[in-house]
């Protein structure tokens, strides 16, 4: 793939890299060759561990339920699930909520730190680097069909 699209695709989340202070979820959900059904309790599954961590942390409840909400909220939206991808990646924290369908495949994780983490979406993988394009930071995307 051409490096300016792998960028286009990229460019809305590069501030991500550099947003920092107070509490960032990520939340990683592989979807390719799931069922519905298996998404569902995913979600489930990444929310429950969401919130454990945020308690093992100490985030404020408050805070906690702001970010699982926002998190909940951008899982629920059906047009994130049309083509979905290999997976889903959601980014809460301070001022923003996102959600990104990706290309590649995911394990899933959930991340609760005071930047988000971005590193499930750096592909380091050699099987992956092949059938994905690339760019110098590592992050990979497959031509839109």
């Amino acid at each position: 793939m051409a490096t300016s699209a792998v960028r286009t695709f990229l460019q809305p989340w590069a501030d991500l890299a550099t947003q920092s202070g107070g509490t960032c979820l990520s939340i990683f959900l592989p979807t390719g060759g799931q069922s519905a059904r298996d998404c569902d309790a995913g979600i489930r599954r990444l929310l429950g561990a969401a919130a454990e961590k945020m308690g093992m942390l100490g985030v404020a409840e408050m805070r906690a339920q702001r970010l699982l909400a926002a998190a909940r909220g951008l899982l629920s939206d059906r047009t994130l699930w049309r083509q979905a991808g290999e997976g889903i990646a959601v980014f809460c924290g301070p001022g923003t909520a996102r959600s990104l369908r990706v290309p590649m495949p995911l394990r899933e994780e959930v991340v609760v730190a005071e930047r988000f983490h971005l590193d499930p979406l750096r592909v380091n993988r050699p099987a992956v680097r092949r059938r994905h394009g690339q760019d110098r930071s590592g992050a990979s995307v497959r031509p839109a069909a």
